[in-house]
């Protein structure tokens, strides 16, 4: 089997794997309707090529190198090690939570697609995911159309412009970075002034729809990759100039930051309430990471744990219902879900991708542009990991550019690697005269094709679980079968959403036994499940000592809920009272409780008025 098949068919598996990844969604089969069908394409892709890497690890090995070879095993280490000592329940971290299944095996799923791409070593294969990217985005972007005109074939249950990520924010970073992508291919050479006509109305487009999101997201990808594309571009021209531009960029980007915390000429225009939230889960998400530092909590369990260590300001400034299952930063996601045994490897395969990408750019003979795109779209996609989820239908194209980032740099760097490479360019444009094919680029031999073929179902089968979970309990309460419904949570891949579907429409059916039944059950498998310790106290009804156990239990995993106590008032009024005055006055602006002729940012609350601040403890305990 030549080397170029063995290229062609890593490429072709990683950029298909990114597409339908994106693009598939299940509204008419699952309860979450957008993620169980993303990890099963992202899964069979990565398995494609693990049983490929697994018959050809000499030259997937030499490839990566040791230093990256060593961080993604180590990552792999810390995933196994995760897997075991992480207190949350063992199905949660390896499938993860309902409506992100941000566990062990999408992460695993997302390292093979980082050493696949890495592995490529073909500049002529990595030069078209600058394509990739603007191609899914035209049927999302038609999608979107459909959307805003209120003509979406599929009845959600959101209307709003998401096409086929579930979040306006991730559509609005998806479309970002397929902006970064087209902004870049209006420099480059190859590109006829036509196409380049084409290319700039589709950026507008793009733009326009993030516009219509309404979130900041798309915009901050957006300038991120291309203000680097710009650089690059001015610093080919006029070296000056591109001086110039860079200390413009650097005071904007510095006026970005200030303006996250609502400060500066630039608040106005970026400052969104919900920033100041996202900032209270990365700190809780801190504080999780250093209360369980060495194996964390288990991948996507900071839910679990949010509760516990989020501050009086974050659980009081709107609420101690609002919480997250998510710190909005992938990196501290990774940290607190993973401990240090993830987040360290974590930071040595994107650190050391970024040391050699330097590298790179610092040895590049001559100007290339593709390149500069893809590094520009791998720094955009770093952008929007600092401040949203790890979704898969978007973060799987930012693992994918890690990888081709540090292949296409290694290319570069390393003299047989690029005179490699040549050869390859000049060996896959040779076509043949009869079939049309390159003909170096042949079949797999049988002991390759037949470990992808068992690679392929092993991962099918790993993430067709969850899904089947999903679909056998949803068509089961579509037909209005409890007994199924029951049954069929006996499956590894029901999460605790769908404990809690379940004793809900039990109890509404007229069924109390099992659904206290079946929220024991719920608490077994997931004793962390806030809805579920409420139930079980509520349930407690006279028994006093009952009653006082479920309290324990819940002020456990939420010290700052009250509502249970007699003296609820008096301990949420002292909390809140202990506050410096600043801190106060903090959530006074969120509270919006404002005296007559007073200001908002001078309210400490003893200064609220009387019955507004029991009011607004009160709605705490609604």
């Amino acid at each position: 089997m030549s080397l170029e098949t063995i290229q062609f068919r890593m490429y072709r598996w990683v950029a298909l794997t990114a597409v339908l990844t994106t693009l598939v969604v299940t509204p008419w089969l699952t309860f979450d309707p957008i993620n169980l069908g993303k990890i099963i394409v992202v899964t069979i892709g990565s398995f494609l090529f693990l049983g490929l890497a697994i018959a050809n690890k000499k030259y997937v090995l030499e490839n990566l190198g040791k230093p990256f070879s060593l961080s993604l095993l180590f990552f792999l280490l810390g995933l196994f090690l995760n897997l075991v000592f992480a207190p949350a329940p063992f199905t949660q971290k390896f499938w993860g939570v309902f409506g992100r299944n941000n566990g062990a095996l999408s992460y695993f799923a997302l390292l093979l697609l980082v050493a696949c791409a890495a592995s490529i070593r073909n500049i002529n294969y990595y030069r078209k995911f600058v394509y990739a990217l603007p191609l899914t985005a035209i049927p999302v972007s038609a999608y979107c159309l459909l959307q805003i005109a209120n003509l979406d074939p599929i009845d959600w249950s959101l209307k709003a412009t998401f096409a086929t990520l579930g979040n306006v924010n991730f559509l609005s970073a998806f479309l970002g970075l397929a902006s970064v992508a087209l902004f870049a291919m209006i420099f480059q050479p190859e590109n006829s002034k036509r196409f380049k006509t084409m290319i700039v109305f589709s950026l507008f487009f793009n733009l326009f729809i993030i516009n219509s999101t309404d979130s900041i997201q798309g915009f901050a990808v957006f300038v991120s990759g291309s203000v680097l594309i710009a650089f690059f571009e001015l610093k080919r021209r006029n070296f000056l100039v591109s001086i110039a531009f860079s200390i413009v960029a650097l005071a904007t980007f510095s006026m970005s930051l200030l303006a996250l915390l609502n400060q500066g000429p630039l608040a106005r225009f970026i400052y969104q309430p919900s920033i100041t939230f996202r900032f209270d889960y990365m700190q809780a998400a801190w504080k999780t990471f250093l209360s369980n530092p060495l194996f964390g909590v288990g991948m996507d369990g900071f839910g679990d744990w949010y509760r516990t260590y989020r501050g009086v300001i974050s659980a009081y400034r709107t609420g101690t219902s609002r919480t997250s299952n998510s710190a909005h930063n992938v990196f501290l996601d990774i940290a607190s879900g993973g401990g240090l045994v993830l987040f360290v490897p974590t930071l040595l395969i994107f650190g050391y991708t970024f040391f050699i990408v330097v590298k790179a750019l610092r040895n590049m003979h001559s100007f290339d542009s593709s390149f500069i795109a893809l590094v520009a779209l791998w720094i955009g996609y770093l952008s929007q990991a600092l401040i949203s989820i790890n979704q898969i239908g978007v973060g799987v194209w930012g693992w994918i550019f890690t990888g081709v980032v540090f292949g296409y740099a290694k290319c570069l760097i390393e003299p047989s690697g690029a005179s490699q490479v040549r050869e390859q360019k000049s060996a896959i444009r040779t076509k043949s005269s009869k079939s049309g094919n390159s003909p170096r680029i042949s079949n797999l031999d049988a002991k390759s094709s037949i470990l992808v073929f068992i690679f392929a179902c092993i991962g099918f089968v790993l993430a067709f679980i969850p899904f089947k979970a999903d679909m056998d309990i949803r068509a089961a309460s579509n037909r209005g079968d409890l007994k199924g419904m029951i049954e069929n949570l006996s499956n590894p891949g029901a999460t605790a959403f769908h404990y809690s579907q379940v004793a809900f429409q039990a109890f509404q059916g007229g069924f109390p036994d099992q659904a206290k039944e079946i929220n024991t059950k719920l608490l077994e498998k997931f004793p962390r499940d806030f809805g579920g310790l409420l139930t079980e106290y509520s349930r407690a009804g006279t028994d006093l000592e009952l009653a006082s156990l479920a309290r324990q239990k819940v002020e456990a995993v939420d010290p700052l809920f009250y509502c249970l106590r007699d003296d609820w008032f008096n301990q949420m009024a002292s909390t809140l009272l202990s506050l410096p005055v600043d801190k106060q006055i903090e959530i006074s602006r969120f509270w919006n409780l404002v005296p007559g002729g007073a200001r908002a940012n001078s309210i400490a609350f003893v200064n609220l008025p009387p019955e507004a601040w029991k009011v607004k403890l009160a709605s705490n305990c609604g």
